[in-house]
C-alpha cells in the first residue's frame, strides 16, 4: 500500500500456486480498487521456507515497479437529456466497485470531483453542483445537460475520467 502497510487480505490479492518442473510457483493477481492511489508501486514478499533438513531458510523477493494510474473510460451515457455517470462493467474483474449493483450492471459514480459541459460555441460550464444520485434499487448517479452541449467531462473522486460527446 502506499503507506507501507502489507497487503493481507483476499479482497485485495488472488495468490495462486502452481508447481512446474520442480520450482513452485506463486503468482498473485492484484487488481488496485476504486480509491487506490496513483503512483508506482512493487510487491515485497519476506517469509522464512523449510529446507530439506528441515532448516529454516529466509527469503526476500521484490517485483519489478508497476504503475497504478487513474481509469479514463468512465462510461458516461445520455438519457432524454440527462448523462448517466456509471463505472464501465468488467466482466473479469474480481474486485466489488459498488456494494449495493450487481457485478454485471454498471456501478453509479458516487463521488464527483468536477463536471464541465462545453457548449456548440466554445463556452465552459462547470455542472459539477447540478449532479444528484438517486436511491432507487439501481442507484442512478447523473446531470442534466442543456440542447446545446456538445462535450461533457467528468472526474470522479478519486481521479478516473471520462469524455461525453454528443454526435
Amino acid at each position: 500500500r502506499a503507506n507501507g502497510d502489507a497487503l493481507n487480505t483476499f479482497f485485495e490479492m488472488q495468490l495462486k500456486y502452481r508447481l512446474s518442473s520442480g520450482r513452485h510457483i506463486w503468482p498473485v493477481d492484484f487488481e488496485a480498487p476504486l480509491d487506490w492511489p496513483a503512483g508506482n508501486y512493487r510487491f515485497v514478499v519476506s517469509g522464512s521456507a523449510l529446507s530439506p533438513s528441515l532448516a529454516g531458510e529466509d527469503y526476500h523477493l521484490a517485483s519489478l515497479a508497476f504503475e497504478v494510474s487513474p481509469a479514463t473510460n468512465l462510461a458516461l451515457m445520455e438519457e432524454q437529456g440527462s448523462l448517466t455517470l456509471n463505472y464501465p462493467v468488467l466482466p473479469d474483474t474480481r474486485r466489488v466497485i459498488d456494494p449495493f449493483v450487481r457485478e454485471d450492471q454498471a456501478a453509479p459514480i458516487r463521488e464527483i470531483s468536477s463536471i464541465t459541459a462545453v457548449d456548440s460555441f466554445g463556452n465552459t460550464e462547470d455542472l459539477t453542483d447540478r449532479w444528484t444520485i438517486d436511491s432507487h434499487a439501481v442507484p442512478r448517479s447523473s446531470v442534466d445537460i442543456g440542447a446545446d452541449i456538445v462535450r461533457v467531462e467528468v472526474v470522479d473522486g478519486y481521479g478516473n475520467s471520462g469524455v461525453y460527446l454528443r454526435d
